[in-house]
């Protein structure tokens, strides 16, 4: 029996492929979907506490990048306040209309207030970034939004 060379050569690489970069694919896409379930879990934890409390600390923010962080992926995070603001309308004396209005303030709301938490992946993990580079695959990037309207 006749061995070629470049025939061996191409079952290594072959071999290496199916044990190796394979799985390390696989396994990314499960870090993935397991970071984006638990910053989202995260993510909701702090709308619930400040729906609640009214207040969003700094330890709270804190906390949410620390969670973040620890997380395969890089995030990106932006806390916006809307405000209730209700007006006279001009076309119809007696009568209002309200409009939420972004405040500089997102520490302490008021009720009826909206608070909105945007999350946005901007990094990969080091499994995604190899298996990316070996096999041209790309996990999809994606933002993720919260909004409450506090009590």
């Amino acid at each position: 029996m006749k061995t070629s060379i470049p025939g061996m050569v191409f079952m290594m690489l072959l071999a290496a492929l199916c044990l190796i970069i394979t799985p390390i694919y696989y396994i990314s896409i499960i870090q993935y979907a397991k970071a984006e379930n638990e910053m989202m879990s995260d993510v909701a934890g702090v709308v619930d506490r400040v729906i609640d409390t009214r207040v969003l600390t700094d330890d709270m923010i804190a906390d949410l990048n620390l969670a973040l962080a620890a997380k395969p992926m890089n995030y990106t995070l932006a806390i916006t306040r809307e405000t209730r603001v209700t007006n006279p309308d001009p076309n119809n004396p007696g009568s209002t209309y309200t409009v939420y209005v972004v405040a500089d303030d997102i520490h302490n709301y008021k009720q009826g207030d909206i608070i909105t938490i945007r999350v946005e992946m901007f990094g990969e993990s080091m499994m995604t970034q190899i298996a990316g580079k070996l096999l041209g695959m790309q996990l999809a990037k994606y933002d993720f939004q919260v909004s409450g309207r506090v009590r």
